[in-house]
């Protein structure tokens, strides 16, 4: 196991993936590589990872249009969030 000296912390993995992304971005400073994350794409790969594959919402284990639980609008308002930190 490799460790790592700066945890990422988050209620859902996508949201750490996409904290990671922005960390990234910004050191390269590629803050463009942040515009291809919308609300639009996610929900259409989600939509889908739902009708074609073996996609399953992680709390219900059901095929539904959320994340771990969390409504999709909601999921996508944190990774909206985390993308205007990157702005500021």
């Amino acid at each position: 196991m490799t460790k790592t000296p700066h945890p990422i912390s988050c209620g859902i993995s996508n949201w750490g993936g996409y904290a990671l992304l922005t960390r990234v971005a910004l050191a390269i400073e590629r803050l463009d590589a942040l515009e291809k994350v919308t609300l639009e794409q996610e929900g259409m790969l989600l939509d889908h990872l739902i009708q074609h594959g073996p996609a399953i919402e992680g709390i219900t284990f059901k095929q539904e249009h959320s994340v771990n639980g969390v409504e999709f609008g909601d999921y996508m308002k944190v990774i909206e969030r985390v993308k205007e930190t990157a702005f500021e």
